[in-house]
């Protein structure tokens, strides 16, 4: 019981209910953000400008360390027999490109942008997608305003890797196209935010 009220700490109480001879139970829903801070795409000063194609880059969301779900996760295992995680949906958020100061055009073409989500025995992947320039025609990395993805496919096995895996992880990738350089050496940086909208439900907490 101590572990569950302090759970009820880091989220907020939703409902609470009869389970008839069962006992008491209640639902606690939250929508915990991951931020993976600034990150960075280095652009080499060449004297001469010419095209590169950086390596993709990628981030690792360790979602252990987000407090919420390191107190459901705990929990559930403490206490299979009384506590279920559901996913409600996954967001992400994307700000930072082309902030006031930034001498770079950093809206660079990008090939591939995706959410990795490393399952047990398998990886699990939801496109991030950026809009098409209509100059170009290339997808261009820009501001995102919170967007929500598609977890119809994911959310069965996204639950099943919370109440089984002791190290639950998500890789944010994204792979740029060919872009110039610059005289002197620059950076493309921005910032992404992934949100997880979960919710628990505890039963028979007076048994």
């Amino acid at each position: 019981m101590r572990k569950i009220r302090s759970l009820l700490l880091t989220l907020a109480l939703a409902a609470l209910y009869s389970c008839g001879d069962a006992g008491f139970g209640f639902d606690v829903a939250a929508e915990l953000p991951v931020d993976a801070g600034e990150m960075v795409i280095p652009i080499p000063g060449t004297g001469l400008p010419f095209d590169i194609d950086p390596e993709a880059l990628s981030f690792r969301y360790n979602l252990n360390d987000v407090d919420g779900f390191n107190d459901a996760i705990r929990e559930l295992r403490d206490n299979r027999d009384k506590v279920q995680i559901f996913l409600l949906g996954i967001a992400y958020e994307i700000d930072g490109v082309n902030d006031a100061g930034d001498t770079y055009n950093e809206s660079v073409p990008v090939s591939e942008a995706r959410l990795d989500f490393n399952l047990a025995g398998s990886t699990e992947s939801l496109s991030v997608e950026f809009p098409v320039d209509s100059g170009s025609g290339e997808r261009r990395l820009v501001n995102q305003s919170k967007t929500d993805l598609n977890i119809t496919g994911l959310k069965a096995l996204f639950e099943n890797e919370l109440e089984n895996s002791e190290n639950v992880s998500v890789d944010f990738v994204l792979d740029v196209g060919t872009f110039t350089t610059t005289l002197v050496s620059d950076q493309v940086d921005f910032n992404i935010t992934v949100y997880f909208d979960v919710a628990i439900r505890v039963t028979n907490i007076n048994n």
